[in-house]
């Protein structure tokens, strides 16, 4: 699985890799996801040091991103993403296939943690704030 956060909303977008972590498959994963966000919240990337990121500079120029990468072994540089994998954990256990579970159980999930009320946030919710930055932009 590969998740997705926007750093301002922490609104995040889960993607299922059937075939796998290779570059291209995650590529195609992130293509998908880009494709449905506001332009104007596409503005950089962080990455890890994986291997599956390979394609990052695809990436960078067709959607013009600035594209970060993780110093190896530093988890404390992906907070957000880290905590948002916990809470990702109670769904699907570590290793659970999402083919297996069904897109109704993921979008579900994902509809669930991005309706949380976060302090981070002011008590506001990932899609309260994520709409509103969609519908500022329109």
């Amino acid at each position: 699985m590969l998740t997705l956060i926007e750093r301002s909303t922490r609104y995040a977008r889960l993607a299922d890799l059937p075939n796998g972590y290779d570059s291209t498959e995650v590529l195609a994963a992130l293509v998908e996801v880009f494709e449905t966000i506001s332009s104007h919240l596409r503005l950089s990337l962080t990455l890890d040091q994986g291997s599956e990121w390979a394609q990052w500079d695809t990436l960078a120029v067709t959607y013009g991103l600035d594209v970060w990468f993780c110093d190896p072994h530093s988890p404390w540089q992906r907070g957000a993403i880290e905590c948002f994998n916990g809470d990702v954990r109670f769904w699907f256990p570590k290793s659970t296939r999402l083919d297996n579970v069904g897109v109704e159980r993921v979008e579900t999930a994902q509809e669930v943690l991005n309706n949380q009320r976060r302090r981070i946030l002011d008590w506001r919710t990932p899609t309260e704030l994520f709409n509103q930055a969609t519908i500022l932009r329109l």
